[in-house]
């Protein structure tokens, strides 16, 4: 039997925390490239240093075809360029220093969407959040918590105008979708059988 070859690199995690990752099934803790240390004087911020031994930032050996993966299950939320087809055009939380990725210290924003909405038109920045199918499941726990027949009725109706809302929503989308086919600006080349 022959054996093969592994290639490894190092990769950089560009955080203060631990990343969890998983390759062919096997899950890894990635270690913070960089730590925080105490600010000098009060009112000042943290310090951020390399968590290496040298100062620079840590650097951990994984293989080649992991560290793609890692890299890939943490991108840095609110990035993404909704106009280009390459993926190496949204921030990473980890970078491979051999590859020419960005290795400074970086953190995981508060944006709840991969998109960075600010590069698409006016009319297309907004998003609005649904938590749908939650509130069914807890309607009667809602409803149940109420002490006399008035609450129990104020409950089932803000329940229902919660529920009228996200339909509404959806019902707008949907007719905004028949108004507007190609709503982002991509359309997907289909070939119904037959068709050539």
């Amino acid at each position: 039997m022959a054996g093969g070859r592994i290639r490894l690199v190092q990769i950089v995690n560009r955080t203060t925390d631990y990343l969890d990752c998983m390759f062919d099934g096997v899950p890894e803790k990635i270690p913070a490239g960089y730590r925080e240390l105490p600010p000098e004087q009060e009112g000042q911020p943290p310090r951020i240093i390399g968590a290496g031994p040298d100062g620079g930032p840590y650097l951990h050996t994984v293989e080649y075809f992991a560290a793609e993966c890692y890299k890939r299950q943490h991108p840095r939320m609110g990035t993404q360029d909704p106009f280009s087809v390459d993926a190496r055009d949204t921030e990473y939380l980890m970078g491979v220093p051999e590859w020419g990725d960005d290795i400074s210290h970086l953190e995981q924003t508060d944006a709840d969407e991969l998109l960075d909405r600010t590069l698409l038109p006016i009319q297309r920045q907004d998003a609005v959040k649904l938590e749908l199918g939650r509130h069914d499941a807890d309607a009667p726990k809602i409803i149940a918590r109420a002490k006399d027949k008035r609450a129990k009725k104020e409950a089932r109706k803000r329940l229902s105008k919660k529920k009228g809302e996200a339909q509404d929503y959806r019902r707008a989308r949907y007719n905004a979708a028949d108004a507007h086919p190609d709503p982002m600006g991509i359309r997907a080349n289909y070939v119904r059988s037959g068709e050539r």
